[in-house]
């Protein structure tokens, strides 16, 4: 009867080591792969950063009519859209103000009631009016949005003043 003789340990030692290493390389290409998204997404929001702001001074809810004044600064940067959020309360509504303009509901350019809204140019800037019957709003806050999906705020305001 021939003996079998089994795999030799240099062989069995060659194979965990190639094993090693395929297992290291896929784990760490699927690892960059989602650090590489996550960093494009936070480069393409730090980019933004600073682009616009909300000017208090003519920001303001007007308890007759009602609405809420916003007016909106833009810097010299580009940006694919502006998120308003605006709360009272338990409520809040927000607004997607793009580069293409069109018509929205609640929402006209003031103080000439036009109502293609479209984000400020840059440089400028734009006040917009809101219809908001919910009271004096709590909060004011614009977000960029960029390549579809929201940043961080730039700009939140706690004391909205009355118009009238």
């Amino acid at each position: 009867m021939k003996s079998k003789k089994a795999l030799s340990p240099i062989i069995s030692i060659v194979l965990i080591i190639a094993l090693t290493i395929a297992s290291v390389a896929i784990v760490f290409n699927v690892v960059k792969n989602l650090s590489e998204e996550k960093l494009d997404d936070a480069k393409s929001c730090l980019d933004v950063m600073g682009a616009a702001e909300i000017n208090a001074e003519y920001t303001c809810y007007n308890s007759s009519v009602p609405e809420v004044r916003i007016s909106i600064s833009r810097k010299n940067i580009d940006l694919n859209a502006i998120l308003i959020a605006i709360s009272s309360g338990q409520e809040s509504r927000t607004f997607l103000i793009n580069n293409t303009g069109g018509n929205m509901s609640d929402i006209v350019n003031y103080p000439s009631r036009t109502t293609n809204i479209s984000l400020p140019d840059k440089e400028g800037g734009k006040t917009y009016s809101i219809g908001w019957d919910l009271g004096n709003p709590e909060t004011i806050e614009i977000a960029p949005y960029v390549d579809g999906k929201m940043c961080n705020s730039l700009d939140k305001i706690y004391d909205i003043l009355n118009c009238a």
